[in-house]
């Protein structure tokens, strides 16, 4: 094992433990009156998630119980050079490892008991030989989960400090920066990585700073439910995870990490250089996975599963960028996942309000007045997702092609969408919402502008974004040049 894997394995196993923290809180707030002779419902109701994720503990544990504390220091001398620091992390890992001893004692003092409510179900719950189980387990969860909470602190830091000590191992580089976020890659050596090779080639979102660990835990429970649900549907999707970082504040950095993809393959800079009649065969393959989406939405009562399909969130597999060109077959990836676009009962399971902080303070109110439902609402209507999608092209450059573009969305509402009875788009319409997208991103960008300056210049504070640079003022819509009527 080499140290980078060792962190990777326990950052899976910090934030595995945070989900099932909140789990466990729940069960303890539900358990009252009720103990000793009845178990809370949520644990009744959740029986078999219950011994999956205490399985799932139990089994995390045990890996990084089996390196010895020796081997764990001769990992950290390869790559630190400061032997107090070596010193100190090492101590982390040794009171770690006393806690993770700990937890598996408690698991395997409540496993069997675990088993047999996932086991028998809910009927013999609370009867007979059981009641002292529930009596033993509830009895020691307060405990469990204090160490847990020791645990998660204590694994936490010590990543910080290996992070933040260990030697030229990786690079880092910009990718790239939009209107809300920025987006790193991350290139670590191979040596630290195994021969992982090019695979270490990672791309990191950072999201907006989210306000409490509580806030990032239901992010990260949507953001990977979400991708499941993409899945389901028969979406591609990139190798991806998220990583989170409490900050002395209080407050929650997320880097949503992906593999990163050969930017000549992604669908934005591919619309550029292909012909016409290939720019269509793409638009067309974007369409199939939108009808993916729509179908799978449908087929699923009490869901409301939105995209967001503009042509820069596809990635061609196979496309040569030496020899550009779209046969019609190819398989596309889809990349935007970091945002967690899915209504259960109505209700959207990503809190917008987290990336109103990305909004300047002084037109949020008009922000959520005016734009800020109409904006979630355009991506849960695929119809309004294919006229942004056409949009979309024009802002990279290929107004040129928007005839054609319509002409296919409408043959595809018509023969592969028929049940949805959308109606046809136009010209017309495609324009007006061009400019009037165009011009949102304009005021709003400016306002950032402002804003960054109060912050840093008046205020004297960190301006926690980035800005992207000013929209172009390139519309495409000549009618002569560009052929939009």
């Amino acid at each position: 094992m080499v140290l980078g894997q060792l962190a990777e394995e326990l950052e899976d196993m910090v934030e595995a433990k945070r989900r099932h923290h909140r789990f466990l809180k729940r069960v303890e707030a539900g358990g009252g009156e009720k103990l000793p002779h009845k178990l809370p419902e949520v644990m009744i109701n959740s029986g078999t998630a219950m011994l999956d994720k205490s399985r799932l503990i139990w089994k995390e544990n045990r890996r990084v119980l089996e390196l010895p504390q020796v081997e764990f220091r001769r990992l950290l001398e390869v790559v630190i050079k400061n032997p107090v620091g070596v010193k100190y992390i090492a101590g982390l890992f040794g009171e770690i490892s006393n806690l993770l001893s700990e937890e598996n004692r408690f698991l395997k003092r409540h496993l069997p008991f675990m088993r047999e409510i996932s086991r028998r179900g809910v009927s013999s719950v609370g009867e007979g030989d059981n009641a002292g189980g529930i009596a033993g387990l509830m009895g020691e969860l307060p405990g469990f989960i204090s160490t847990l909470d020791k645990d998660v602190e204590m694994a936490t830091k010590m990543l910080r400090e290996i992070s933040l000590r260990r030697g030229n191992i990786a690079s880092v580089g910009v990718l790239g920066f939009g209107e809300i976020s920025s987006v790193l890659e991350l290139t670590r050596e191979e040596e630290d990585l195994g021969g992982w090779g090019r695979e270490g080639r990672m791309a990191f979102k950072k999201m907006p700073p989210f306000p409490s660990q509580r806030d990032a835990d239901r992010y990260l429970e949507a953001y990977y439910e979400n991708n499941r649900i993409f899945r389901d549907a028969g979406l591609n999707l990139p190798p991806q995870g998220a990583r989170a970082l409490p900050r002395e504040d209080g407050s929650v950095t997320i880097f949503d990490t992906q593999k990163r993809v050969e930017p000549e393959a992604i669908g934005s800079t591919v619309i550029r250089k292909v012909s016409d009649e290939e720019g269509v065969k793409l638009f067309r393959l974007v369409l199939g996975e939108i009808k993916k989406i729509a179908l799978y939405d449908r087929g699923n009562p009490g869901l409301d599963l939105g995209i967001d399909a503009q042509i820069s969130n596809w990635y061609i597999e196979g496309y040569d960028p030496d020899r550009p060109e779209i046969i019609g077959d190819e398989k596309l990836w889809y990349l935007d996942t970091t945002t967690p676009l899915f209504r259960v009962d109505g209700k959207e399971q990503l809190d917008p309000e987290v990336f109103m902080q990305s909004v300047p303070f002084f037109i949020r109110w008009i922000v959520r007045w005016l734009f800020l439902q109409d904006v979630l609402d355009r991506y849960y209507d695929y119809r309004l997702d294919v006229r942004d999608l056409i949009a979309n092209i024009i802002k990279e450059g290929r107004p040129d092609i928007v005839p054609q573009l319509i002409e296919e969305a409408n043959r595809f509402f018509a023969e592969g969408m028929e049940d949805f009875k959308y109606s046809p788009l136009t010209s017309k319409e495609i324009k007006s919402y061009y400019r009037e997208d165009r011009l949102i991103w304009i005021i709003f960008q400016s306002a950032r502008r402002i804003d960054k300056f109060i912050t840093e210049k008046i205020r004297r504070r960190p301006y926690s974004f980035r800005l992207p640079d000013k929209i172009g003022l390139f519309t495409g819509l000549s009618k002569k040049k560009k052929g939009l009527e």
